[in-house]
């Protein structure tokens, strides 16, 4: 295409969550008279698709510049636009330390203080230019742009239920201690006391396996695609999920939605958000503002069956700290 006047590039190689949170960026810019171009991963694509302040889409393989060579690579871009705004790394592994990192053990103390207040929307506004005052006005939500086949085929699912108020629950998210792993328990006891209520559950193909089925459970990750999936966000009744895209893709709408916060303080993602309930963990290892990938950075519980006495599960002690009634009562206000 022909060289528009201004041009602006923003690189972002985060997972799809950090691409929703990029969008308000991207109309800041397109209202700013910019060309703007993402260079993203295939993996988080969708998101940017059909979005009207997206010119132009750069697909990044993964790991197809070594990381050593990155700083090299991104200059070659500068002559090319009058603006390019690097993104990577603007949360993880600056306001969430990545384990593996020196700045991984730090103290919680320390990590609250320095970014417990900071907000992700607005940090990724701030770091892409927009003013201060400016960025302060600005919804803390991301965008999606569905089409209208993606709406139609979310109503469609929408009507396979009918007479019944939809709830659509995200497994898990991108690190490993984003997932509510007493899922099976608390639908087991919260469900029969509530038999209008049908639970869907979201997720790709590698989170299946997290799921299960039942008489009024049905596992669904895996089965459609990701938009397909975000759009019946807006269709059901209640959104649930722990951070991971799901819920992200959620605050684009007005769906009621309950957050499982796991790493973050609410006011690092949730503040801005309307019509949502955020649940925080009893423990005091919560929040963290760490980005755990083992179980050997992460604090473990042990859950025992309290018939048998038998250990079920192990796993982060933030998400199991979630407790029954907190949750039971946030799924019935989000409900009523």
């Amino acid at each position: 295409k022909p060289k528009a006047p201004k041009r602006a590039l923003v690189l972002r190689y985060g997972a799809i969550g950090d691409a929703i949170i990029m969008t308000p960026l991207l109309r800041e810019l397109k209202q700013e008279g910019y060309e703007v171009t993402v260079n993203c991963t295939p993996y988080a694509v969708d998101i940017f698709k059909h979005n009207p302040n997206v010119d132009q889409i750069v697909l990044q393989e993964r790991d197809i510049i070594p990381n050593q060579d990155l700083g090299a690579y991104w200059a070659t871009w500068k002559g090319d636009y009058q603006r390019v705004i690097n993104l990577s790394e603007s949360i993880e592994g600056s306001i969430l330390r990545v384990e593996g990192r020196r700045d991984f053990y730090t103290t919680q103390a320390w990590r609250l203080a320095a970014h417990g207040q900071t907000n992700y929307y607005t940090q990724t506004l701030l770091l892409g230019g927009v003013p201060p005052e400016r960025a302060l006005g600005i919804p803390q939500h991301g965008e999606l742009y569905l089409t209208q086949a993606e709406r139609k085929q979310a109503k469609f699912l929408r009507s396979r239920y009918p007479g019944k108020k939809l709830v659509l629950w995200g497994l898990k998210g991108s690190s490993y201690h984003k997932q509510f792993p007493l899922l099976r328990p608390f639908l087991n006891e919260w469900l029969p006391r509530h038999p209008d209520v049908q639970v869907l559950l979201a997720g790709g193909p590698a989170e299946r396996p997290l799921g299960y089925e039942s008489f009024r459970v049905a596992n669904i990750a895996g089965e459609i695609p990701l938009r397909e999936c975000f759009a019946l966000a807006e269709e059901v009744d209640c959104v649930v999920g722990p951070e991971s895209a799901l819920i992200n893709a959620a605050a684009c709408f007005n769906t009621p939605k309950v957050v499982l916060r796991s790493h973050s303080t609410c006011a690092n993602l949730c503040q801005g958000w309307e019509n949502h309930q955020c649940l925080s963990p009893k423990t005091a290892c919560h929040p963290c503002l760490q980005l755990h990938y083992s179980e050997g950075s992460c604090p473990l519980v042990q859950i025992e069956d309290t018939t048998t006495g038998e250990a079920v599960w192990k796993g982060p002690a933030c998400c199991s700290a979630v407790s029954f009634e907190d949750l039971a009562g946030a799924l019935e206000r989000a409900l009523a």
